[in-house]
Order: structure tokens, then C-alpha cells, then sequence
């Protein structure tokens, strides 16, 4: 079972120290996500007064331009969620028209996961792929591209482009920001790779079908999906990179979290 327990910022942010009770702070926002490190033990100390359990921890600090800062230090536990190492069911699903917190996208992500790992998914492939979706759509399957309803715009998880690509497949009567809905397009495209997938971006060449299945590394997948998949028009090195430490950050929370 998983011992590593990952936790969120409450309301307010919480505050990591350089020590427990220490001067040396860093605010991490509402929702951004941190994990305790293995071995360190809580410590019992009061600041200002008040008698606080310390726990040293691994943070994820969101920044306003939305990169990402990490680093460790101790934080009061009662400033932070622990996460629930029960998988999320559909209806814990987040999907709406603003971006997500870093704590609601890992809600999003565990269930995804949890999909793909029963269409024989590898976890590297899944989590290579989560990376793309935190910068296309703050894994948000009710997300537009800038936010604009438009059908000429991206949509969805990975902000299929036009949206109508998945919408007129999806066809009437069904539920466009369903994440099993989108779930499903993105199965159909593995077998139908020619809607999305151009093997020949990426070198070595790796087929829709055998990326599903690639034990290469969670950080390799994340660059193989942006260039055969996304194809964004901007690839240089500062947007892979993002993706690269994006895909690495699902991979380690999620692995904390499973048994």
C-alpha cells in the first residue's frame, strides 16, 4: 500500500519553512500540491504562540505566469488536505470553463490514469500524456482554448483544434465535456491514428498504438506526445521542458498514491 501520503494548501495558502516553526517562508497557493518526504519524521514545535505538527515536504509551487518552482521545507499539517489514496469516482470529476487547481487536476489525472491503466496502458505513456494535458487544458475536459466558447477554437483535454474535430464525432445527444466521452476519442484515434497522430515527428518513429505501450521514459513521452500528437506551432525547449516536468510530477504523485 502507498506510505507516502501527498497533500494540497488548504484555503489561504500554507506556508513552508526552511525549519519547523523557521523564519525562512514560502507560500504555496491554494490547491498546489506537495508530498512528505520519505523518512523525515513530525516534529511538535509552537510559533507565535501556538503549538503547531510540522511534516517536511516536497511542494509544487504554481507561480502567476504558471511555472512551476520546487523545492522542500516543513509546513503545518493542519494548513494542509491529506489526498485520499481511494481512486476518484466520475462524479469527483472536475469539468468547467476556468483552469483548474493543482489539487483538482490530480483528481482529473488519477482518474484518467485509472482508465487508461485498464485499456493496458503504461503508466510512462499515461503520464508522459498528463504532462501535455496540464499545459493544454489544465487536465479539464470542459476547458476552451483561451477560455473562448468558439468552434473554431481548441476544446476539451487536449484542446482538440477545431473543436468540431471531436464534437461532430461525438455526434448529438451526448455530453461534449464528459471525460469518458473524450477518453474514448482519444482510444479511437490510437486505432485510427491518421486523425491525429503523425509517428515521423518524433525520432525513433513510434506508432499512436506503441506509445500506449512504451516503457520509455515518463519524460521521452511527454516530448514524443508533443511532437506526434499536440503539435503545437511553438516546440522549442522551454515549452517541452515544462511538459517533461510535468509529466514527471504526475508520474511521482500518482505513484504515491497507488498501491
Amino acid at each position: 500500500m502507498a506510505t507516502t501520503k501527498v497533500r494540497y494548501a488548504n484555503s489561504g495558502g500554507s506556508n513552508v519553512r526552511s525549519s519547523a516553526a523557521g523564519s525562512v517562508v514560502t507560500t504555496v497557493n491554494q490547491g498546489n500540491l506537495m508530498y512528505d518526504i520519505p523518512g523525515e519524521k513530525t516534529v511538535t514545535k509552537a510559533l507565535n504562540g501556538t503549538t503547531y505538527t510540522w511534516v517536511r515536504v516536497y511542494y509544487y509551487k504554481i507561480n502567476s505566469d504558471n511555472s512551476t518552482t520546487e523545492g522542500n521545507g516543513w509546513v503545518a499539517m493542519s494548513t494542509t488536505t491529506e489526498v485520499s489514496t481511494s481512486v476518484p469516482g466520475k462524479s469527483a470529476i472536475i469539468s468547467a470553463a476556468t483552469a483548474l487547481e493543482q489539487n483538482q487536476m490530480l483528481t482529473n489525472a488519477r482518474y484518467i490514469y485509472n482508465y487508461l491503466i485498464g485499456k493496458k496502458w503504461s503508466k510512462n505513456a499515461i503520464c508522459g500524456m498528463l504532462g501535455n494535458m496540464e499545459m493544454e487544458s489544465t487536465i479539464n475536459p470542459g476547458r476552451w482554448q483561451n477560455g473562448k466558447v468558439n468552434t473554431a477554437n481548441g476544446y476539451g483535454l487536449t484542446q482538440w483544434t477545431p473543436s468540431t474535430k471531436y464534437t461532430n464525432w461525438l455526434g448529438s445527444g451526448k455530453t461534449s465535456g464528459d471525460i469518458d466521452n473524450q477518453l474514448e476519442r482519444i482510444l479511437y484515434e490510437v486505432s485510427h491514428e491518421s486523425e491525429q497522430w503523425v509517428s515521423g515527428n518524433y525520432s525513433p518513429s513510434m506508432s499512436f498504438a506503441d506509445f500506449t505501450k512504451s516503457t520509455s521514459s515518463t519524460t521521452a513521452l511527454a516530448e514524443c506526445f508533443l511532437k506526434c500528437y499536440e503539435q503545437p506551432a511553438d516546440q522549442s525547449s522551454t515549452v517541452i521542458n515544462k511538459r517533461k516536468a510535468n509529466a514527471s510530477k504526475w508520474s511521482t504523485l500518482i505513484g504515491f498514491l497507488v498501491s
